[in-house]
């Protein structure tokens, strides 16, 4: 516990000191200058996306750029000759993330003076829809090692997680793209915003997130194995 503790801390630390904050900081006063010019009919509706695509999936791309930092200056070589496991910093980084991307959604909803339906589902929506995104991050960024490659992979993974939009435009209906996390990301913040689903489809969609969050981090811990791990264990080897 208390190497995980020291994780996160150095975790909030590094984005701090890297300007991570800032940028969040900035994307979110455009969004409430936005917000502010908006009808007020139209307000929630435009939230819920601004929240999901921004604040949220930023997390996405920023565990990129703080992965590929840390394998290009050999940090994590470093932090795994300690008794540093993978879990606590898969786990860290996550927490990290968390609580960058839900201040910053809560920051953009209470200064646009928008009335939640549900605070407390608002947060749980924010903490889980942050987390599965991050892990997704991960598992993209153990792989490369570049930062073109990531971009260009990024744009790849981006456009599959917004397909199941076609569905919410009445593009393409499709009872498919229930069962992938987008909707249901999408759901549960419109729902804690505006309150327009029922309890059944909240913990449906509750439960199609948790079930992809541990997927993804099932994922992320055996390509993190695969990808970091055995590549460190075979670069010693090569020293020796």
């Amino acid at each position: 516990m208390r190497n995980l503790l020291n994780l996160v801390k150095n975790d909030i630390k590094f984005q701090y000191k890297n300007g991570f904050y800032y940028i969040y900081l900035f994307i979110a006063i455009i969004y409430i200058l936005i917000l502010c010019f908006i009808p007020t009919e139209y307000k929630k509706d435009i939230t819920i996306f601004i929240v999901l695509s921004d604040p949220v999936m930023l997390g996405f791309f920023f565990i990129g750029a703080i992965i590929l930092f840390e394998k290009g200056d050999k940090v994590i070589e470093q932090l795994f000759v300690t008794p540093i496991k993978i879990n606590q910093y898969i786990i860290s980084k996550v927490i990290s993330l968390i609580f960058l991307a839900t201040s910053v959604g809560m920051i953009i909803v209470i200064t646009s003076n928008i009335d939640l339906f549900s605070i407390i589902l608002f947060v749980i929506s924010l903490i889980m829809i942050s987390t599965f995104f991050t892990l997704l991050g991960i598992t993209l960024a153990v792989r490369i090692d570049t930062v073109n490659e990531f971009i260009l992979f990024s744009i790849i993974y981006y456009l599959l997680i917004m397909l199941p939009f076609l569905d919410v435009f009445n593009v393409v209906n499709s009872y498919l793209f229930y069962l992938l996390p987008t909707l249901p990301s999408y759901f549960l913040l419109s729902y804690s915003i505006k309150g327009t689903f029922n309890n059944l489809y909240i913990w449906y969609h509750i439960a199609n997130l948790l079930f992809w969050i541990v997927i993804t981090y099932i994922w992320v811990k055996n390509w993190f194995y695969k990808y970091i791990i055995l590549k460190i264990g075979d670069n010693n080897e090569k020293n020796i």
